[in-house]
Parts: C-alpha cells; structure tokens; sequence
C-alpha cells in the first residue's frame, strides 16, 4: 500500500476503515503501519482506498509465481 502525504489531509477515515493497517501520525499525515498486510484484510484496505476523500491512497499488488 502507498499513502501520498503530499495529497492526505489527515481526517482519518481509512485508519477507521482497516484499522491495525493505516494511522494518522503526529506530522497530521496517514502512515501505512507495515509494508504489506496480510490477504484477509484486503476488503478492508480497499475500501479504505476507495473512501479516501483525497485519492491518497493506493495498492501496489505483487506478482506471484
């Protein structure tokens, strides 16, 4: 997942969304907690995505064999 600071606001709603994933720091900014997350999340953290009021958000996914 990757999180544009330079567009996030800071309100919070995708830390709301897919808790234990995304956080809004001290800097006012969300911050992704880990580099991935685990597959059982993924509703989640799309739909934190797809929330987000500014678009900040996205999700790299990664080939596998």
């Amino acid at each position: 997942m990757t999180v544009d600071t330079g567009r996030c606001s800071g309100i919070g709603l995708c830390e709301a969304l897919a808790p234990g994933t995304l956080e809004v720091g001290e800097d006012g900014h969300v911050h992704a907690l880990t580099d991935g997350f685990d597959q059982s999340l993924l509703e989640q953290v799309e739909e934190a995505v797809r929330s987000c009021p500014t678009q900040s958000l996205s999700i790299e996914r990664m080939q596998t064999e």
